[in-house]
C-alpha cells in the first residue's frame, strides 16, 4: 500500500496547482498550497502527513515549472 502510494503521489501538489482553473499560477505554488494545508488548524492529521511526505517531490516539480511558472506568473501581476 505504502509502495502503490509513493508510485502515484510524487509532485501531486504541483499537477494540482497547475491545472486548478480557481487559483492563479504562481512560482512554486504546489508547495505554496502544501504548506498552507500542513498549517491550517482544520486540516486532517492524515492529510497533512500525506502532503509533508509529499512536500520533496512538489518542490522538485515545482522547480522543473519554473521556466513556465515565472513568465506566467509575471503576466499575471502585469495584469492587475
Amino acid at each position: 500500500m505504502l509502495a502503490l502510494f509513493g508510485i502515484t503521489s510524487p509532485g501531486c501538489m504541483t499537477i494540482e496547482h497547475a491545472i486548478d482553473p480557481r487559483t492563479p499560477f504562481q512560482v512554486y505554488g504546489g508547495v505554496t498550497t502544501s504548506w498552507d494545508y500542513i498549517l491550517r488548524e482544520d486540516s486532517s492529521f492524515f492529510g497533512s502527513c500525506c502532503r509533508l511526505i509529499d512536500l520533496p517531490a512538489t518542490m522538485v516539480g515545482d522547480t522543473l515549472l519554473l521556466p513556465v511558472s515565472i513568465p506566467l506568473a509575471s503576466t499575471a501581476d502585469d495584469d492587475e
